[in-house]
């Protein structure tokens, strides 16, 4: 949450790098909701969504469970073909140890990551007119006055495999007093959860901390499901969001066709990651948000008019279950080939 590489000095007016917004003392008047940009928000506090794309912890996850087998089968082969002291040394005691050491780093690896705290996400508070966001363990929270920020809309990409898209996010940043040097840069929505756009976020932020809350758009509460079944409302919401909407109902054959090739090849890296994240260590609030946001899960409820559905979990498995089941043939099949090989080709 640092000023940005190239872009350590604010422009004073606006160009190719974005532009500035609607100044944060004037009262919005929000026509829409924040999208998926927004988690959660009452009388006293709002929360960012806080999203890192979790197939890439899961993917590693994953991985690193599955490397055990072949490096166990392998291990296993040559330490049989150790047939004396001097016939197993020093070569194969050395391959040995090699694979045995690669067990030991894959397990290391899935226990960090097991262990790893989840990142918070950032939290507006309407009760105290402040921005909070985590640093790092060594630094902790900072909070950034509301009315002596600066919003601007940056330009960021939203990347993908093979492209990255260019859009427009909604960030907030501070500066040195007397300078045009940024002190702080803090932006507030992910460029792949950018549905409202940064100027809709922002009139509704606006609205949030200075309007009538009474007409404030309704924005969509987290799933109070707990377990797997939360996992994979949160999947169908931050990942395949293009084809399948906010009541969790799938749009066309399109969507169903994305569903399946998309599901056969990231399913278990992306449902893993979601639920290492809700396993993860949580960072503590700061102390003057603690009572209000320990019981978050606590108090969200249902958007109004949601579907059924979205709230059942267990009726979303049944459209996951072919997919789910290419993708585990698929993580699977080379780590068992592999896992084959040294007993199959007649040497060590």
């Amino acid at each position: 949450m640092t000023a940005m590489a190239g872009f350590q000095v604010l422009p004073e007016r606006n160009g190719y790098w974005g532009h500035f917004l609607t100044n944060a003392g004037l009262p919005g008047c929000a026509r829409v909701g924040p999208g998926r940009a927004v988690q959660w928000n009452d009388k006293n506090c709002l929360v960012f969504s806080a999203w890192r794309r979790s197939s890439h912890r899961g993917f590693l996850f994953v991985l690193s469970l599955m490397a055990l087998l072949p490096l166990f089968s392998m291990a296993m082969n040559v330490l049989l073909a150790i047939k004396s002291e001097t016939q197993g040394w020093p070569h194969l005691m050395v391959l040995a140890a090699l694979f045995i050491a690669g067990m030991i780093g894959c397990l290391a690896l899935a226990r960090h990551l097991y262990r790893k705290p989840a990142e918070p996400p950032v939290v507006l508070s309407r009760r105290l007119g402040k921005f909070y966001a985590w640093l790092d363990a060594s630094r902790g929270w900072k909070s950034l006055d509301y009315d002596t920020v600066v919003p601007i809309s940056r330009w960021d990409s939203v990347r993908g495999k093979h492209v990255s898209t260019p859009v427009q996010v909604l960030a907030v940043v501070t500066l040195v007093p007397g300078s045009r040097q940024i002190d702080t840069f803090l932006p507030l929505s992910e460029p792949a959860l950018n549905d409202a756009g940064p100027e809709e976020l922002w009139e509704f932020l606006r609205h949030y901390m200075n309007g009538d809350m009474s007409t404030l758009p309704v924005s969509a509460a987290p799933p109070r499901l707990v377990g797997v079944r939360a996992d994979l409302v949160q999947l169908e919401r931050l990942v395949f969001d293009p084809w399948i909407d906010r009541d969790h109902r799938v749009r066309g054959l399109s969507g169903w066709l994305h569903i399946l090739l998309l599901g056969s090849f990231m399913f278990w890296f992306e449902l893993t990651g979601f639920w290492l994240l809700r396993r993860a260590p949580r960072v503590a609030w700061p102390d003057a948000l603690a009572d209000e946001l320990d019981s978050l899960a606590m108090k969200a409820s249902p958007s109004p008019g949601a579907h059924p559905q979205q709230w059942a979990g267990g009726a979303l498995w049944v459209r996951w279950l072919l997919p789910a089941l290419l993708n585990a043939v698929i993580v699977l099949t080379p780590m068992v080939l592999l896992a084959l090989m040294p007993w199959t080709t007649g040497s060590s």
